[in-house]
Protein backbone atom coordinates (compact mmCIF):
# COMPACT_ATOMS: atom_id res chain seq x y z
CA UNK A 1 0.00 0.00 0.00
CA UNK A 2 1.06 3.42 -0.97
CA UNK A 3 1.26 5.63 2.19
CA UNK A 4 3.29 8.68 0.76
CA UNK A 5 3.57 10.24 -2.54
CA UNK A 6 3.99 13.71 -3.50
CA UNK A 7 2.80 15.54 -6.86
CA UNK A 8 -0.68 16.50 -7.37
CA UNK A 9 -3.48 15.84 -4.59
CA UNK A 10 -6.17 14.74 -7.08
CA UNK A 11 -5.35 11.85 -9.77
CA UNK A 12 -7.72 11.57 -12.87
CA UNK A 13 -8.90 8.39 -14.27
CA UNK A 14 -10.88 7.34 -17.36
CA UNK A 15 -13.67 7.02 -14.55
CA UNK A 16 -13.36 10.77 -12.88
CA UNK A 17 -11.05 11.71 -10.35
CA UNK A 18 -9.74 10.47 -6.74
CA UNK A 19 -8.47 12.94 -4.47
CA UNK A 20 -5.96 12.61 -1.68
CA UNK A 21 -5.13 14.85 1.67
CA UNK A 22 -1.91 14.65 3.37
CA UNK A 23 -1.02 14.84 7.21
CA UNK A 24 1.25 17.70 8.32
CA UNK A 25 4.70 15.23 8.36
CA UNK A 26 3.34 14.24 4.35
CA UNK A 27 1.42 11.13 5.06
CA UNK A 28 -1.77 9.93 2.92
CA UNK A 29 -4.33 11.05 5.58
CA UNK A 30 -7.24 10.17 3.66
CA UNK A 31 -8.63 9.24 0.08
CA UNK A 32 -11.24 9.87 -1.84
CA UNK A 33 -12.43 7.66 -4.88
CA UNK A 34 -14.64 8.37 -8.13
CA UNK A 35 -17.73 7.41 -5.81
CA UNK A 36 -16.94 9.68 -3.46
CA UNK A 37 -15.83 7.33 -0.66
CA UNK A 38 -13.09 8.02 1.36
CA UNK A 39 -10.70 6.17 3.58
CA UNK A 40 -8.74 7.12 5.99
CA UNK A 41 -5.64 6.26 8.27
CA UNK A 42 -4.26 6.29 11.00
CA UNK A 43 -0.59 5.79 11.86
CA UNK A 44 2.31 5.14 14.43
CA UNK A 45 3.49 2.18 16.85
CA UNK A 46 6.12 1.87 19.14
CA UNK A 47 8.69 1.01 16.58
CA UNK A 48 7.88 3.17 13.49
CA UNK A 49 6.14 6.51 13.08
CA UNK A 50 4.67 5.63 9.61
CA UNK A 51 3.23 2.27 10.57
CA UNK A 52 -0.15 2.33 9.43
CA UNK A 53 -2.36 1.43 12.42
CA UNK A 54 -5.58 1.46 10.58
CA UNK A 55 -7.42 1.60 7.83
CA UNK A 56 -11.39 3.16 7.74
CA UNK A 57 -13.75 3.08 5.02
CA UNK A 58 -17.56 3.28 4.66
CA UNK A 59 -17.47 -0.83 5.21
CA UNK A 60 -15.51 -0.34 9.14
CA UNK A 61 -12.50 -0.14 10.49
CA UNK A 62 -9.47 -2.41 9.58
CA UNK A 63 -6.27 -2.86 12.11
CA UNK A 64 -2.71 -3.48 11.50
CA UNK A 65 -0.55 -4.58 14.29
CA UNK A 66 3.09 -5.60 13.70
CA UNK A 67 5.70 -6.71 16.28
CA UNK A 68 9.35 -7.64 16.14
CA UNK A 69 11.89 -9.99 18.23
CA UNK A 70 14.80 -11.31 17.64
CA UNK A 71 18.04 -13.88 19.09
CA UNK A 72 21.76 -14.21 18.75
CA UNK A 73 23.11 -17.68 17.87
CA UNK A 74 26.87 -18.82 19.60
CA UNK A 75 28.27 -17.50 16.43
CA UNK A 76 26.99 -13.96 16.19
CA UNK A 77 24.27 -14.85 13.69
CA UNK A 78 20.66 -12.69 14.46
CA UNK A 79 17.83 -14.56 13.62
CA UNK A 80 14.54 -12.75 13.54
CA UNK A 81 10.94 -12.82 13.87
CA UNK A 82 8.63 -10.39 12.44
CA UNK A 83 4.74 -10.75 12.29
CA UNK A 84 2.26 -8.50 10.69
CA UNK A 85 -1.55 -8.97 11.43
CA UNK A 86 -4.54 -7.85 10.08
CA UNK A 87 -7.99 -7.37 11.29
CA UNK A 88 -10.42 -6.85 9.22
CA UNK A 89 -13.90 -4.49 10.05
CA UNK A 90 -15.66 -8.36 10.66
CA UNK A 91 -13.18 -9.10 12.90
CA UNK A 92 -11.93 -12.03 10.77
CA UNK A 93 -7.32 -11.92 10.77
CA UNK A 94 -5.04 -12.39 8.18
CA UNK A 95 -1.09 -12.72 9.53
CA UNK A 96 2.12 -12.58 8.15
CA UNK A 97 5.49 -14.24 9.95
CA UNK A 98 8.55 -14.01 8.88
CA UNK A 99 10.79 -16.66 11.30
CA UNK A 100 13.81 -19.26 11.43
CA UNK A 101 12.99 -22.07 13.31
CA UNK A 102 9.31 -22.48 13.08
CA UNK A 103 8.15 -25.34 15.15
CA UNK A 104 7.34 -28.31 13.15
CA UNK A 105 9.33 -27.24 9.90
CA UNK A 106 11.72 -30.10 9.27
CA UNK A 107 15.10 -29.86 7.37
CA UNK A 108 15.20 -32.21 5.02
CA UNK A 109 12.65 -34.77 6.40
CA UNK A 110 9.52 -32.75 5.00
CA UNK A 111 6.77 -35.72 4.08
CA UNK A 112 5.56 -33.11 1.64
CA UNK A 113 8.97 -31.76 0.00
CA UNK A 114 10.32 -32.24 -2.80
CA UNK A 115 12.87 -35.16 -3.62
CA UNK A 116 16.31 -34.85 -4.45
CA UNK A 117 15.75 -35.55 -7.91
CA UNK A 118 12.96 -34.67 -9.70
CA UNK A 119 11.83 -36.76 -12.50
CA UNK A 120 12.18 -33.56 -14.77
CA UNK A 121 16.07 -34.28 -14.35
CA UNK A 122 16.81 -31.29 -12.63
CA UNK A 123 17.95 -30.86 -8.32
CA UNK A 124 15.82 -29.30 -6.02
CA UNK A 125 16.68 -29.36 -2.05
CA UNK A 126 14.90 -30.61 0.42
CA UNK A 127 17.25 -29.23 3.05
CA UNK A 128 17.73 -26.38 5.30
CA UNK A 129 13.91 -25.72 5.07
CA UNK A 130 13.82 -24.44 8.61
CA UNK A 131 15.13 -21.03 8.15
CA UNK A 132 14.52 -18.48 5.53
CA UNK A 133 10.94 -18.70 5.78
CA UNK A 134 7.67 -16.36 5.47
CA UNK A 135 4.41 -18.06 6.73
CA UNK A 136 0.79 -16.69 5.57
CA UNK A 137 -2.48 -17.75 7.34
CA UNK A 138 -5.07 -15.90 5.76
CA UNK A 139 -8.78 -15.82 7.66
CA UNK A 140 -9.76 -19.25 7.11
CA UNK A 141 -6.87 -20.83 7.84
CA UNK A 142 -5.69 -18.78 10.90
CA UNK A 143 -7.24 -21.37 13.84
CA UNK A 144 -3.77 -21.45 15.79
CA UNK A 145 -0.93 -19.07 14.68
CA UNK A 146 1.10 -21.51 16.32
CA UNK A 147 0.40 -24.23 13.48
CA UNK A 148 3.33 -23.77 10.82
CA UNK A 149 1.59 -26.14 9.04
CA UNK A 150 -1.18 -24.63 8.26
CA UNK A 151 -0.02 -21.95 6.69
CA UNK A 152 1.56 -21.25 3.20
CA UNK A 153 5.00 -21.57 3.11
CA UNK A 154 7.38 -18.97 1.18
CA UNK A 155 11.45 -20.05 1.14
CA UNK A 156 13.75 -17.65 0.33
CA UNK A 157 17.40 -18.14 -1.20
CA UNK A 158 20.17 -17.50 0.44
CA UNK A 159 23.31 -15.22 -0.84
CA UNK A 160 26.51 -16.04 -1.20
CA UNK A 161 28.21 -14.01 1.51
CA UNK A 162 30.34 -15.68 4.27
CA UNK A 163 27.69 -15.36 6.74
CA UNK A 164 24.77 -16.06 4.69
CA UNK A 165 21.40 -13.49 4.20
CA UNK A 166 18.33 -14.07 3.51
CA UNK A 167 18.00 -12.72 -0.31
CA UNK A 168 14.17 -11.29 -2.23
CA UNK A 169 14.22 -14.30 -4.12
CA UNK A 170 11.83 -17.41 -3.26
CA UNK A 171 13.34 -20.52 -3.40
CA UNK A 172 10.29 -22.51 -3.13
CA UNK A 173 6.22 -22.33 -2.36
CA UNK A 174 4.35 -24.71 -0.11
CA UNK A 175 0.78 -24.73 0.55
CA UNK A 176 -1.39 -26.16 3.66
CA UNK A 177 -1.22 -29.71 3.10
CA UNK A 178 0.09 -30.06 -0.45
CA UNK A 179 3.86 -30.78 -1.77
CA UNK A 180 6.09 -27.76 -2.59
CA UNK A 181 6.56 -26.13 -5.73
CA UNK A 182 9.74 -25.00 -6.53
CA UNK A 183 11.39 -22.28 -8.77
CA UNK A 184 14.32 -22.85 -11.03
CA UNK A 185 16.28 -20.08 -11.53
CA UNK A 186 18.49 -20.05 -14.99
CA UNK A 187 19.87 -16.52 -16.30
CA UNK A 188 17.07 -14.60 -14.47
CA UNK A 189 14.27 -16.33 -15.80
CA UNK A 190 11.77 -18.14 -13.73
CA UNK A 191 10.34 -21.37 -14.40
CA UNK A 192 7.75 -23.46 -12.04
CA UNK A 193 7.49 -27.38 -11.69
CA UNK A 194 5.54 -29.30 -9.44
CA UNK A 195 7.54 -32.12 -7.23
CA UNK A 196 5.70 -35.50 -6.40
CA UNK A 197 6.59 -37.95 -4.06
CA UNK A 198 6.02 -40.14 -6.02
CA UNK A 199 9.30 -39.14 -7.85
Amino acid sequence: MIHRIGGNKEQITRYGSASFTYSSNGYLASITDEVGLTSTFDYGNALSTDFINSMTTPYGTSSFSYTENSSTDSNGKTYYDRVLTLTDPMGYMQRVEYLDNAPGIFSGTDPAGCPSVCSQGWFCSNQYMQFRDTYYWNADNLRDPNDYSSAENFHWLHDNSENPETSRVLESVKKPLQNKMVSEHIFLEYKWKMCSDTD
